[in-house]
């Protein structure tokens, strides 16, 4: 700069500051490029990555044998299938024991109504 500044005059420094300015924008421009292709690289990259997770996981049949948790609303749900099929089951053996309870009660009723009409014929 300065040598050219001795051959010609003092204002070509306007020359170099506005280079220097306009050079370090076009270099800072070049980097921020860089920087963003490789993010949207990575980020498309880590996208379908995690797609072939999920698919992964949407396969497997129990939540309980996969690594990845489902969402609040499907465990929850899973839970109430799972407290209604446990109390389905409770009442259905209840409900059998009523009955055979009962059932023997009625039996004994038939068998003394029997006896007792034997008797008083």
């Amino acid at each position: 700069m300065y040598y050219i500044q001795d051959a010609h005059s003092f204002w070509d420094w306007i020359y170099f500051v506005c280079l220097i300015v306009i050079g370090s924008f076009f270099m800072i421009n070049l980097c921020l490029v860089v920087i963003a292709t490789q993010f949207s690289e990575t980020k498309k990259r880590e996208t379908e990555r995690m797609l072939a997770e999920r698919r992964r996981f949407s396969r497997s049949s129990s939540t309980l044998l996969s690594e990845e948790p489902g969402s609040c609303w499907e465990e929850t749900i899973k839970y109430l299938e799972r407290l209604w099929k446990h109390a389905h089951k409770r009442l259905n053996i209840l409900w059998k024991n009523y009955r055979q309870k009962h059932a023997k009660v009625r039996f004994m009723k038939q068998v003394l109504l029997e006896v007792f009409s034997f008797c008083i014929y």
